[in-house]
């Protein structure tokens, strides 16, 4: 897959992030591509979340 560059600028909390990945020994693209994908699969988990308690809820029987 062809690369994609992306530019961004960071306020002071984006900044001490990237600071403190980089110090685990990250390069700043890898921490930056490591955010990104964990940031998606947080989401991703509270989507998954989100619609098992709505489809519970909907259930009187699940409901106390």
């Amino acid at each position: 897959m062809p690369e994609k560059i992306v530019r961004a600028r960071l306020d002071d909390e984006s900044r001490l992030a990237l600071r403190m990945l980089v110090r685990t020994g990250m390069t700043e693209s890898e921490a930056v591509r490591t955010a990104l994908v964990e940031a998606a699969a947080a989401r991703g988990t509270d989507a998954a979340l989100r619609a098992e308690c709505e489809r519970m809820m909907a259930n009187p029987d699940q409901v106390a």
